[in-house]
């Protein structure tokens, strides 16, 4: 049974986690973190030297995250689409 997923995506230099998923009953159980520490085994395999995700603050897993050596880069520039005219997305930030 498949109970938590992640997905990368990388290039010569960077190393992109994304999407970290573990099912309800599953979580709090340390397998978010065998995850990440996978995917940052599959960076080092590939000789990368920076890896990156993304989350939230105050989202339990951020702790977890700069436990495993990840630190803050960006803690902003949150975006929400707010209409659509002639086919052109338009942008506000928030604060």
């Amino acid at each position: 049974e498949i109970v938590g997923v992640t997905s990368s995506i990388c290039d010569n230099e960077i190393y992109g986690i994304y999407g970290l998923a573990v099912k309800k009953d599953f979580r709090c159980k340390g397998i978010g973190k065998e995850i990440i520490k996978q995917q940052l085994k599959m960076c080092r395999d590939k000789k990368l030297k920076l890896a990156f995700l993304q989350t939230e603050e105050g989202y339990y897993p951020a702790d977890i995250y700069r436990k495993l050596g990840f630190k803050d880069v960006c803690i902003e520039y949150y975006y929400k689409k707010i209409y659509k005219e002639r086919k052109e997305w338009k942008w506000k930030k928030i604060n």
